[in-house]
């Protein structure tokens, strides 16, 4: 970045940080959005990004434009994949995207800790392997894979360029085909790790979820007390296949894990004044009606951690 853009970065940032707590902050970062998509641009910026380290983002991909600006992502979710994890833990990111999650987790778990990140996308993979490269993270194994139940090969659909997060295994009608990805059950691809040094597990993989944790179940009844699972669920789309939550959520349950809501929305309104990660516990038919939730699921009620 050469010195004129870099100033004009910092600028930008300057006048974002000084619209904070009014509505013109979030408008604001939504014109830098729409006037970005307008000209088609593709520039990425290097931006520190605290806990994570340097990565490479631009102002049209939704991830991208949050961290970029509020120079976090999911600040609920993150903050409770952060408490969750010690020096010398593991983390697995099953659908790492360009890795924040990735590097927030190597950060913590150190040089005697492992990250095990599966991204599929072969597009967004090379995102993930420049953010882990350029901040010479040797603790982190890259896997540009689908995590599903039966080995193989699957479809990516590669997702739009204002949300690439939402890269899939299921077409959508924004989507394109980007690649045949190879497959394997996460049991495989685990076996050898000790599983009792998993403490937390994040799993986002847009509407891939039952696949996903039916090539777990293994896993799942390795893992230790302590562990914090967080996942994704498009309960829609599930809705769509015929696939129930109690189905869904077997391999957890079974295994005495209980289920709570976690707070995550995108309005400026959440980043602006967030305060620290809402935690709920709810039931299967709490959760009938919704289209998309995020949960935890532990052994034990998190709320008694002092996640704030």
């Amino acid at each position: 970045m050469d010195t004129v853009e870099s100033t004009l970065c910092t600028l930008d940032r300057r006048i974002f940080r000084a619209l904070k707590g009014t509505r013109l902050q979030h408008e604001y970062m939504s014109l830098n959005r729409r006037i970005c998509r307008a000209v088609a641009s593709t520039r990425r910026y290097a931006v520190n990004i605290p806990g994570c380290g340097t990565m490479y983002l631009n102002k049209v991909d939704l991830v991208n434009l949050y961290l970029y600006y509020y120079r976090t992502w999911e600040p609920g979710l993150s903050g409770i994949a952060a408490h969750a994890l010690r020096s010398g833990d593991i983390f697995v990111d099953v659908g790492a995207n360009i890795g924040y999650y990735t590097l927030l987790a190597s950060n913590i778990v150190g040089a005697q800790g492992q990250v095990i990140a599966i991204e599929a996308s072969p597009s967004v993979f090379q995102t993930l392997e420049q953010h882990v490269q350029i901040n010479g993270r040797t603790n982190i194994q890259l896997f540009n894979i689908v995590a599903t139940d039966v080995p193989g090969e699957m479809k990516i659909y590669k997702g739009p360029g204002d949300n690439v997060g939402t890269s899939s295994t299921l077409p959508g009608d924004r989507h394109q085909f980007e690649a045949q990805v190879p497959a394997l059950p996460l049991d495989t691809l685990l076996d050898g790790v000790d599983l009792s040094r998993v403490k937390c597990v994040k799993i986002d993989v847009e509407g891939g979820e039952y696949q996903v944790i039916a090539g777990m179940s293994k896993s799942i009844a390795a893992l230790p007390a302590g562990v914090t699972v967080l996942l994704e669920v498009a309960v829609a789309h599930l809705r769509t296949l015929d696939y129930d939550l109690d189905r869904l959520l077997n391999p957890f349950t079974n295994q005495g894990f209980q289920l709570f809501r976690v707070e995550n929305r995108y309005d400026e309104a959440f980043y602006a004044h967030f305060q620290g990660p809402t935690i709920t516990p709810c039931t299967l038919e709490d959760l009938a009606s919704d289209v998309v939730v995020d949960l935890m699921l532990t052994r034990s009620d998190p709320r008694s951690r002092h996640l704030t």
